[in-house]
């Protein structure tokens, strides 16, 4: 199978622990990235955590991806300074969203990102 380089990466996952979102995390976890996987299963969520952590660099982070506030909080939990994965690299650089999220939600993460991460590169 081929391998991208994501080294120094970051990707998030919403609904990684497990099926698609977990395969995903897994390539891409396999090809370098430090990933973020959000879910709302907490113990599937410490599941994948656990299985997944001898790849890399993964953080695992409940979060219902349809209640806004709960995102919020995903976002403020996976670039806290001590969670060591978005901030240390400058921002986002992948995300796998599943196929329930609303477009605008998506569209919300990816911008909140982008804005979040705009004076870390000057």
């Amino acid at each position: 199978m081929h391998k991208y380089d994501f080294n120094g990466r970051v990707a998030v996952v919403t609904g990684g622990a497990k099926g698609i979102g977990y395969a995903c995390a897994e390539r891409l976890l396999d090809s370098g990235a430090r990933v973020g996987i959000w879910d709302l299963d907490q113990a599937a969520l410490k599941r994948a955590i656990a299985d997944l952590s001898a790849k890399g660099d993964v953080l695992g982070v409940a979060c219902d991806a349809g209640d806004w506030s709960s995102v919020e909080k995903a976002m403020a939990e996976t670039m806290a300074p001590e969670a060591m994965l978005i901030a240390e690299t400058g921002g986002l650089n992948a995300m796998i969203v599943d196929s329930t999220a609303l477009p605008e939600q998506a569209v919300r993460d990816i911008v909140m990102s982008a804005f979040r991460s705009a004076g870390q590169r000057c």
